[in-house]
This record gives structure tokens, sequence and C-alpha cells, in this order.
């Protein structure tokens, strides 16, 4: 599509604006390097699940003789229906470095999706002004973790370098824990094998964003003998699900209410160092297939005991490796 037929076809496009409602680094490096390759037809693309989603609202189209295009990013940005799309254009608009996108940025740390509020944040941290201070230090108190930390990252790197005008990079956080994920357990009556592994996934997704952790896969002795030489002792961290209730309350919703316990050990004597517990619910109306819909809270609601389980986990490691 080239640049006259972009702009007709925005013209007459409807004006769409998304509620604001209230995921990480690795996740927005991921989306960046396939942003600029996808086409404006990604705009109109199905709108995502409700649970993940809001709703899309639209309002009579507004055209004028005289208006400009959007940038393509900017577009992408804020009228992108897959979110895909949206944190992959905040993670290219921060790598740019553009002080001019710093107003759409910040408009989309209220995005309805976490993984694109912590794409917006980290690209401001990118940017570096520290007019952006003020609707990050909101963020910080963001539901989703991954994101609040991404805002807290954000907000240090700008205070650190104290300029509204020069690009800065990202504060390296020295490494003072290694932990390495041990065995993942599903103690619960809920009996599926997606159980223990969605307490894996979760496990190394929030580990990633607590400062100054560092992450080793499981016994790779080369990984731990470098970690030794650096004089970084690793523990093993091993993880349970202890209860996972599923239950159809009295009018017809799927109610999930979940425990997890994380325990850090010694390697290899296996003594208890500290131990974090963490619990979530989740409610849902049924619809579609019922055995894929309870598999899917269950894998999600065990994601958020694991949240709830690391929440000071940074000041608790600290605390318990003395």
């Amino acid at each position: 599509m080239d640049r006259a037929k972009c702009g007709q076809g925005e013209r007459s496009r409807s004006v769409r604006s998304q509620g604001v409602a209230r995921v990480s680094r690795r996740a927005c490096a991921a989306l960046a390097g396939c942003v600029l390759s996808s086409s404006l037809s990604l705009l109109g693309a199905r709108p995502e699940p409700a649970w993940a989603e809001d709703a899309v609202a639209k309002e009579p189209a507004v055209a004028t003789a005289v208006s400009r295009p959007k940038p393509i990013l900017t577009r992408m940005l804020q009228e992108g229906q897959s979110f895909q799309v949206r944190a992959g254009a905040a993670a290219v608009m921060g790598q740019r470095r553009d002080q001019n996108g710093r107003p759409e940025l910040e408009g989309a740390l209220g995005d309805s999706h976490p993984t694109v509020r912590a794409a917006a944040a980290n690209a401001l941290g990118r940017i570096g002004s520290t007019q952006s201070l003020p609707p990050l230090r909101e963020v910080t108190h963001d539901r989703v973790r991954e994101v609040a930390t991404t805002a807290q990252n954000a907000i240090q790197t700008i205070e650190t370098h104290a300029s509204s005008d020069l690009p800065v990079k990202p504060v390296e956080i020295k490494p003072r824990f290694g932990l390495m994920l041990g065995n993942m357990v599903n103690q619960s009556a809920f009996v599926r094998p997606e159980v223990s592994q969605a307490l894996g996934v979760a496990l190394q997704r929030q580990l990633r964003g607590v400062p100054g952790v560092v992450l080793f896969e499981p016994e790779r002795e080369s990984d731990l003998k470098t970690a030794a030489g650096s004089g970084l002792t690793v523990f093993r961290l091993d993880g349970a699900v202890t209860n996972l209730s599923a239950v159809t309350t009295d009018d017809g919703h799927l109610s999930f209410h979940c425990e997890v316990a994380l325990l850090v050990v010694d390697r290899p004597s296996g003594s208890l160092r500290t131990l974090f517990k963490g619990a979530a619910r989740a409610l849902e109306v049924p619809q579609g297939n019922l055995d894929e819909q309870r598999l899917d809270i269950a894998q999600r609601v065990v994601a958020g005991a694991v949240r709830s389980a690391l929440r000071n986990a940074d000041s608790a490691l600290a605390v318990a490796m003395r």
C-alpha cells in the first residue's frame, strides 16, 4: 500500500477507542522483530476473547480534508485489535527513542492488555523523558506484577539519568541470587499434567522480573560452574500446587481456587532456606468447550497464585540468604 492510498484509507476509517483498564522486556523484544513487517490489515483482525481484551467501541467516522495521517506505528499502537501488534509497535517506538511518540506511549500505559502496558512502560524508560514519570508512577500499582515491575525499572532508569532530552540505556541490576528450577508437582485433586507444567512456566516468567535474580536452567552444569566462578551461589526452587479446586456455583459460574508453595533450598544438601506461599481465585461464565475452558482457567489461576507468592520475593530472598 503506498502513502497516498494509506492516507485515503485513514480518512475513511472509523475512529476506534478502547477503554482504559487497570508481561516483560523479553516479550517486547520478541514482538519488535516482527512488527515492522506487519501490514495494516492487522488493524482489522478479529478481536480477542473477552477475558483477554476489552471490547472495541466504535464512534462515528471523522474525516477532514486537512487531517494528516498518523504514523504507521502510532496507528498500530492505538488501533491494533491484536495485543501483539500494539505491544510490538510500542517496543519499536522505544527502540527508536523518539520523543514525538512519548504521548502515545503514555496513553498506552492504560491499555487493556498487560503485555502492551509493559511494552509501553519499557519504551518510555528507553526514551528517558522525566515528563513520563507521573504516568509511570501510577502504573507501579498495576494489578499485574510484570507491568508494575517494568514501570519501576523505567522510573529508575529515567531518574538515574535525570534528563528529558537525552536517550538512556536501561539500568543493569547486579545479580544477587541464583535460582534453578527443581521439582514441579501437582498435589491437588485437579489431576492434569498441564497443571505442573503451568507452574513451571509461570515461575520462569515471574522470576525473570525479580530484581537481582538470575534464573538457571535445571542441571546445566556449565552454567552452574560459571555462577560458582563469579561468586554467585545457586539455590534450587521446588514448587507445588497444594490446592486447586474447581466448583460450579449456584448461579452456574465456574469458580476456581489455587494455592501454591515455593521452596528455596540449598544444593545439594536440600536444607530449606525460605518458603513462599500464594493463592488466587477465578470466576467465569461457562462457554464453549467446558473441558478446554476449565483447563485454561486452571492454568491462569496457577499463574496468579505464583504472582501472589513472589510479590515480595526480592526482599524475602535477601533476608533468607544472609
